[in-house]
């Protein structure tokens, strides 16, 4: 099993920088585009979970879903790696810091929130018309760049209710 560490290359040219976090069975991380020179985060799919059908898929459902969001106020996923040393999504860096750690720093007055917020609730109606619902949304996952841009990343728990079954239960009442 491989345990990833900085400055570890993947797939020939994503040079590791800092891990970013962990979440539902992968690992964030920040690393450098040799190719493109750029930074991107990677989402490493643990290696013991790569023999488990049910979490491959809905790992790749994950990078089928992002690249259906091209929206300035979404983090766009590049591209889906699967080779013998990890399988891989591969993200454009949304920002240069999250809303929660902005916040950690102090209140943002109400004008700058809205003007700050209008972007990332476009994002989310971009996503939502086209049937993917963002379920984990929080400030973790909304990336300021900067420049009074904000940008919505986390799209691995999502929801596509246009696959729901639309029944109702039997002893629901009209």
């Amino acid at each position: 099993m491989k345990t990833w560490q900085d400055n570890d290359i993947l797939a020939g040219r994503y040079r590791l920088m800092r891990e970013l976090g962990r979440d539902r069975g992968a690992v964030l991380w920040e690393a450098h585009d040799d190719r493109e020179m750029g930074l991107v985060h990677l989402r490493i799919l643990q290696h013991n979970l790569r023999g488990e059908p049910l979490v491959v898929m809905r790992f790749t459902r994950e990078a089928a879903l992002a690249g259906r969001l091209d929206h300035p106020a979404l983090s766009a996923a590049r591209e889906l790696i699967d080779d013998e040393e990890a399988l891989t999504l591969v993200y454009d860096v949304p920002g240069t810091m999250t809303l929660a750690e902005r916040l950690r720093r102090g209140v943002v007055d109400a004008t700058a929130a809205a003007i700050l917020l209008e972007p990332v609730l476009e994002g989310l109606e971009f996503a939502h018309r086209r049937g993917v619902i963002h379920r984990n949304l929080s400030p973790d996952h909304i990336w300021l760049d900067g420049a009074g841009g904000a940008r919505v990343s986390g799209f691995g728990a999502t929801a596509n209710p246009g696959r729901r079954s639309q029944r109702r239960p039997e002893n629901a009442h009209t």
